[in-house]
């Protein structure tokens, strides 16, 4: 993990597992990562945890009380 340490222990999740499309590369997962990176360097963005978890359910295991943030379609799949 590496980034700006925010309040609560706001942090953002790279997972390299996904229900719908599989796992990413190693070489996808290292670009995401530099690019995370790069930001960083110029943004106060939070730290960045890589997981292997896909499913909400996991992470939430993983991260227990947490909150999620989320976009429009992984919204909808979730409540699918």
């Amino acid at each position: 993990v590496f980034g700006v340490a925010y309040p609560d222990g706001v942090v953002a999740e790279l997972s390299v597992a996904n229900a719908d499309k599989g796992v990413l590369p190693a070489d996808e997962v290292a670009s995401r990562v530099a690019s995370y990176r790069a930001a960083s360097s110029s943004l106060p963005l939070p730290g960045l945890a890589i997981t292997q978890f896909a499913l909400f359910s996991e992470k939430a295991r993983l991260f227990p009380g947490s909150s999620f943030v989320v976009g429009y379609d992984t919204a909808v799949r979730i409540m699918d």
